[in-house]
């Protein structure tokens, strides 16, 4: 995942990503898909649609640098933006 870069800018965001990562995105974004449509068919999910939503999740928080919310003791808290990367474009704002 060290190949992700999020760089923010005021009001936008540039992800870069190798085209290996973009394209595991696409493959867990259309298996995440093919969940919802079963889930929405049968009003069922199997194991296997858990798993590639919690790999989608994972793979998200991980290419993106979202980090979890560090005022929350709670185990399965929201993720955040890094704040430090936050601080830095508030910061030039400022000036």
């Amino acid at each position: 995942m060290k190949n992700t870069t999020a760089k923010l800018n005021k009001d936008q965001v540039t992800i870069t990503m190798s085209l290996e990562q973009y394209t595991k995105l696409l493959t867990l974004t259309n298996k995440t898909k093919d969940a919802m449509y079963d889930i929405s068919e049968t009003y069922d999910l199997r194991l296997s649609d858990v798993q590639n939503l919690d790999t989608l999740s994972w793979f998200l928080r991980m290419s993106m640098g979202f980090e979890k919310n560090p005022d929350s003791d709670y185990y399965n808290a929201d993720l955040v933006l890094p704040k430090f990367k936050i601080a830095k474009i508030t910061k030039k704002e400022n000036k």
